[in-house]
């Protein structure tokens, strides 16, 4: 049994190790036919991809007449026995743009071409509204003039146009005629005429989104309940027409409540809302709060904090290095070295304690300051402030430097008066009159140009 196994298994043996040759052969066909294959699919593949380039180079010479007759025989372009009507679009040519694609016979595209924007300009309002590529003329309205017609209806010339457009492309989707009407019958009843609601959609274009009867319309509502004049409130909305856009329940109401909780008075709070109504799109609590909490460091007390916003409601739109810059240039003023080099590296080295008040008397004068005249810390160090006191010491020299504090506190206008049009030349008049004793904080400020003429420089108004 032994010896038939081993015979067996030789022969098994055998039997296997013959057709190895055949097999190492097949092996080769095998694959050669598999590159083959491969090479046959990608060629299959680059004529498909020929064929279909073709087919569209074909659609698109294909003449209007031929595609409009294939429509009106209600034929698909599949199949000749569809009964559904299939619209068969052409292939339309594209704008380049870097990576970005705009269609010629799209809204966009037509305002490039007639020259009402620039490629950049369509490409910027596509950047910020991707689906403004989707506009097409004659979609949603067939009659009534376009957004461009209406606009420029209004006066707005084609540089406003584009600003409109690239600020707000959905505009392009509104019935602008019908919002453009209500919105001018809603905002001539505060008193604003065309010109100025025109200026105010430039200003804000997507006022043009909102609905005029519950958003706009409540928000002028609001303020005329809370008392502001209808005349005063289009003025406030022509400077600051983004409050139109805001929530009366988020910005609104939250705002003045706040202020009134503050001790701000109700006609603090018409003060304030008539003159500086963009308060209301400020943070309450990273702005608004912070803001209060620095003015009572100061020594403020917190019932004038609102006194002080109401006056001047600028100062909450600052930030607060900003606001502790020039509360230390009026400390170095009132201390007698405005000019020295801690005040002129007010800007870009501030001290540890630029907030606290070593000096009890100096930080009761500061405040006092800041309450009777808010405005000062409105005004830029570097652009306003420097400028002038350099003028009252060193060229005007009306003051002195260890005298300079106590003027301010006299004379808190002092920053109010333009140095270039009001301060230079009367004195240089003055100087090429010979009547340099004439010089004085009165002369230079506080008097008219007409008493100026006639009393310090002793000519007529149209002399000088």
């Amino acid at each position: 049994v032994v010896g038939i196994s081993s015979d067996m298994g030789r022969s098994k043996s055998l039997n296997v190790e013959r057709p190895t040759a055949p097999k190492r052969r097949m092996k080769k066909v095998r694959i050669g036919a598999q590159v083959s294959s491969e090479s046959h699919k990608r060629r299959k593949v680059v004529r498909n991809a020929h064929k279909t380039t073709s087919l569209s180079r074909r659609i698109s010479r294909k003449s209007a007449s031929k595609l409009q007759e294939a429509q009106e025989k209600d034929l698909s372009p599949n199949s000749k026995t569809s009964k559904e009507r299939v619209p068969i679009v052409p292939v339309v040519p594209r704008m380049k743009g870097g990576s970005r694609r705009l269609r010629r016979d799209s809204v966009l595209g037509q305002l490039v071409e007639t020259g009402v924007l620039t490629k950049k300009q369509a490409f910027s309002a596509l950047s910020r509204h991707p689906r403004a590529a989707e506009y097409m003329p004659g979609r949603k309205r067939k009659d009534g003039p376009t957004a461009v017609e209406t606009l420029a209806a209004f006066g707005m010339d084609r540089r406003r146009i584009a600003r409109i457009i690239v600020s707000f492309p959905a505009v392009l989707s509104y019935h602008v005629d019908s919002r453009m009407r209500s919105l001018v019958s809603c905002l001539q009843s505060v008193g604003l005429s065309e010109t100025q609601i025109a200026q105010l959609v430039c200003k804000y274009p997507p006022i043009l989104g909102l609905n005029v009867a519950n958003n706009v319309q409540s928000k002028l509502d609001f303020f005329a309940e809370l008392g502001v004049p209808r005349e005063r409130i289009g003025n406030s909305m022509l400077r600051s027409p983004h409050v139109l856009g805001l929530s009366i329940a988020a910005n609104y109401k939250s705002k003045v409540e706040y202020f009134s909780d503050l001790g701000m008075s109700k006609a603090d709070l018409v003060r304030l809302l008539s003159n500086s109504a963009y308060v209301l799109g400020l943070n309450l609590n990273d702005c608004i709060r912070a803001k209060v909490e620095y003015f009572c460091s100061l020594g403020i007390p917190r019932d004038s904090v609102a006194t002080v916003i109401a006056r001047q409601g600028s100062v909450l739109g600052l930030a607060i290095p900003q606001l502790q810059a020039r509360v230390l240039f009026l400390r170095c003023i009132l201390k007698g070295d405005g000019l020295s080099q801690e005040g002129t590296n007010v800007l870009s080295k501030l001290p540890p304690n630029a907030n606290s008040a070593d000096d009890c008397e100096e930080n009761s004068k500061l405040a006092r300051l800041l309450q009777t005249s808010p405005q000062l810390l409105a005004f830029s160090v570097e652009r306003n402030m420097r400028p002038k006191l350099s003028f009252y010491l060193n060229e005007a020299k009306v003051c002195s430097p260890e005298s300079a504090g106590k003027l301010l506190l006299s004379y808190p206008t002092l920053f109010n008066y333009s140095l270039s049009a009001r301060l230079l030349p009367r004195l240089a008049y003055l100087k090429k009159l010979g009547l340099e004793h004439r010089v004085s904080m009165n002369s230079l400020c506080f008097k008219t140009d007409a008493q100026f003429a006639s009393r310090e420089a002793g000519v007529e108004l149209a002399d000088y």
